[in-house]
């Protein structure tokens, strides 16, 4: 259960912008907002699945919520023990549940991070690389043990993907890897299982991957070592099954200043004028793979780099599904990311 202020903050009118919703959920963290109209009266829930959905169909940042969020949400009308309220939601596979009363939301269960289901799917991250960019840092040690908050970036990855359920770990090595295998060994302090792969010589961003021998049946996420994000790896995983994908990939949306006006020219003729504001999509360093795509890689040498693997599945027309990542999220290659990070979670 959460406390009045609380509902009030993830409270959001049907009128209110696409781009502005997503700004809300980043404020609050709760994955969810509650829908109401100009008498506070509850309409429905929206979550970053819903946004995720409207930009998969095209709709831009300026849309309304009002043709998106979801009107028939399941809501109990009291208040009932949160281990009953658990018990529904996991039989719904819902994480919230609203508590409705007289057309407004008095209450709001969701879901600890310890009630959630145990996820048996492979969690594998790339960690072999040399870090040549954050020298003399990484001359004794390798990047993915570089400390944030007094814990190898390594442990914030694996922690938050065990708070969403993940157990099963892959760590592919390289650059100074018994420094790395001699701090996780194999998982049992963090209550999670972990094997390795050790790359003999560097084999590129994703090559390593060709090394796995377990046999590995249900997508899996591959996770580059030197990020730190507030990802939902659950949901990621989710949206992956939803989409039907064979290969996701997690992007960041960002406006990059132009100090230029652009101006769209037809044999001629001025057409329109667009903002100094240029909207890029990054990419994140995350994935979802499924298997198909996994013995693709194995069997083709020449894929090395995520960027072959990205050519390799457009010349063979296969779809590569997006999924917006909204929430914080930083790559710590360089000195400049490294301090910034730093210095905003220290």
């Amino acid at each position: 259960m959460i406390k009045k202020k609380l509902i009030e903050k993830i409270t959001i009118k049907e009128n209110t912008t696409i781009e502005a919703a997503i700004k809300k959920l980043n404020q609050t963290g709760l994955q969810i907002l509650l829908v109401v109209d100009n008498k506070n009266r509850f309409l429905g829930t929206l979550t970053d699945g819903d946004i995720r959905r409207s930009l998969l169909n095209k709709l831009g940042l300026d849309n309304k919520i009002e043709k998106i969020y979801f009107k028939n949400s399941f809501v109990i009308k009291k208040t009932i023990p949160y281990e009953q309220a658990r018990e529904l939601m996991l039989s719904r596979d819902i994480n919230h549940l609203p508590v409705v009363k007289k057309n407004k939301v008095i209450d709001l269960y969701f879901i600890a991070k310890e009630d959630k289901k145990k996820i048996n799917n492979y969690f594998v991250i790339m960690a072999g690389g040399f870090g040549k960019r954050l020298l003399p840092v990484t001359k004794k040690i390798p990047k993915p043990m570089i400390r944030i908050n007094n814990k190898p970036i390594l442990e914030h990855i694996i922690l938050r993907a065990r708070s969403y359920g993940f157990q099963n770990f892959i760590i592919c090595t390289h650059y100074k890897y018994k420094k790395i295998v001699s701090y996780f060994g194999n998982g049992n302090k963090f209550n999670v299982k972990i094997s390795y792969i050790h790359e003999k010589k560097p084999m590129g961003t994703i090559g390593g991957l060709s090394l796995l021998k377990k046999k590995i049946a249900k997508p899996f996420i591959v996770s580059n070592a030197d990020i730190i994000s507030d990802i939902n790896f659950e949901d990621l995983l989710r949206f992956h099954r939803l989409q039907k994908s064979i290969f996701t990939i997690a992007v960041k949306n960002y406006y990059k200043n132009n100090q230029f006006g652009i101006l769209d020219v037809e044999r001629g003729n001025v057409t329109n004028f667009h903002e100094k504001k240029i909207s890029i999509n990054v990419n994140t360093g995350i994935y979802v793979f499924s298997n198909k795509v996994l013995k693709l890689v194995k069997k083709n040498k020449k894929v090395k780099d995520i960027t072959d693997l990205f050519n390799l599945l457009l010349a063979k027309n296969h779809s590569i599904k997006a999924y917006n990542l909204f929430e914080f999220w930083s790559d710590l290659g360089t000195r400049k990311s490294l301090n910034k990070i730093k210095k905003t979670k220290t």
